[in-house]
């Protein structure tokens, strides 16, 4: 329940559901202590695939091994498939109109998920303080918010072109690896490094059996009604290996794989998917890996069952892949955890984080001013942002309002307002 509560209002992109997840998973159910929660946030940044969906798996495999890391990946990113396949299969027939209605609703989510973020980033602040590195805490904070943050400064400010360096989220904490490495070399000659378990291997596939089973299942199904599933299952499969840098970075590697070898036609993708998984909640990976099997099955068997079923082999190699290098790396992160560069990553992980967070509210404020340049409402979807912010920081703290009441209010104020503004 804890992951499929934060698939559903899981706007923003990958890094913005780390406290949100933190919040449903550590915070309300208990699930697991905020440390193990930050050594599954660790793994699953240094990870490719889809960032929420390894640390939903993590979480599931602490509670119940191998079932609940299928669950609980499953879970999370099951509300933002279903809805992509769900608009996919009619948004050939909406409007225009329609769509927009849809992102009104949005600026009320994000205004929420932003509330969530700020709160991360005090808490480490707080803790920074509390630990006596408060300012070596601000630093970090502010590196990391400007090594990622370029792509988005140039959005906001209408600068065309690249900027000269902007790195995702794995690159940098292989900076802190390095780094750390660096640092501490007299530290770390101390540790002798334990043997690697020569059966990672076999138990990865153990704990990822219910995963696997499940994936053949559809998989074979799908293959018996569309043979060129298989073709596309393993491109989606290499896809997910390949997935660096967050959403953007891996719609670019979807084109490539997808768009240029004709599994997808350029205009279904950048027409229909693109839009459809950008004002949709959860994984982009998952979505739009999804999203092509739809449009791939549809196309071959002229029929929107045909399209879900090979659809879902889709999501379910996204799980697979993201859940399976996750759990490997995992189980080396386990028997090495005692190294000194670990146990200091893991110190300044919340700092790291917290950084990325500005990023990812920086991204919510351009999605924002987008939004009211193509509505025509100009700075109003800005203003309501901060404005219901501002709300969910009263209704939080002084009135005690639990999340789903406040996603339920930001959502529908945000709507009534930027239609009211509309009409006038």
């Amino acid at each position: 329940m804890a992951m499929l509560r934060t698939g559903l209002i899981g706007f923003g992109g990958g890094n913005a559901l780390i406290p949100l997840i933190e919040g449903e998973a550590v915070e309300h159910y208990g699930l697991l202590s905020k440390e193990e929660y930050e050594e599954d946030v660790l793994v699953a940044s240094i990870t490719p695939g889809a960032l929420p969906v390894e640390i939903a798996g993590g979480i599931g495999r602490r509670c119940a091994g191998a079932k609940g890391l299928f669950l609980g990946s499953f879970a999370l990113a099951l509300p933002g498939v279903v809805l992509t396949l769900l608009l996919s299969s009619v948004i050939s027939l909406v409007s225009k109109e329609i769509l927009m209605q849809i992102r009104f609703l949005a600026v009320g989510v994000t205004a929420f998920i932003v509330c969530l973020l700020t709160q991360y980033i005090n808490v480490s602040v707080k803790e920074g303080k509390d630990n006596g590195m408060l300012r070596e805490s601000l630093v970090v904070i502010f590196l990391v918010f400007a090594l990622t943050c370029g792509k988005n400064v140039y959005r906001l400010l209408g600068i065309e072109g690249t900027p000269p360096l902007v790195l995702s989220t794995i690159q940098v904490f292989g900076i802190a690896l390095v780094c750390l490495l660096l640092l501490g070399r007299r530290e770390r000659k101390k540790k002798r490094s334990p043997a690697p378990d020569k059966g990672i291997l076999r138990h990865t596939a153990e704990e990822l059996r219910y995963l696997i089973a499940a994936t053949l299942i559809v998989l074979l199904a799908a293959c018996w009604f569309v043979p060129e599933t298989a073709g596309y299952a393993a491109k989606g499969f290499l896809s997910s290996l390949m997935s660096f840098g967050g959403g953007d970075a891996y719609l670019t590697v979807a084109d490539g794989l997808f768009v240029q070898t004709g599994l997808i036609g350029e205009g279904d993708f950048y027409n229909y998917l693109v839009p459809a998984v950008n004002i949709l909640p959860g994984s982009i990976l998952c979505k739009t890996l999804a999203g092509v099997g739809y449009f791939m099955g549809y196309e071959r068997t002229g029929s929107a069952a045909g399209g879900i079923l090979v659809a879902m082999a889709g999501f379910f190699v996204s799980l697979l892949a993201s859940c399976g290098i996750f759990d490997l790396i995992r189980c080396f992160h386990e028997r090495f955890k005692d190294l000194y560069v670990l146990k200091e990553i893991k110190r300044w992980i919340s700092p790291i984080v917290s950084g990325l967070m500005l990023t990812v509210i920086l991204s919510l404020i351009v999605q924002n001013r987008k939004l009211g340049m193509e509505s025509g409402l100009g700075m109003v979807p800005l203003g309501l942002m901060a404005a219901i912010y501002g709300l969910n920081l009263f209704f939080r703290y002084s009135m005690k309002m639990k999340n789903g009441r406040l996603v339920f209010l930001s959502a529908l104020s945000a709507f009534i307002v930027c239609n009211l503004v509309l009409f006038l």
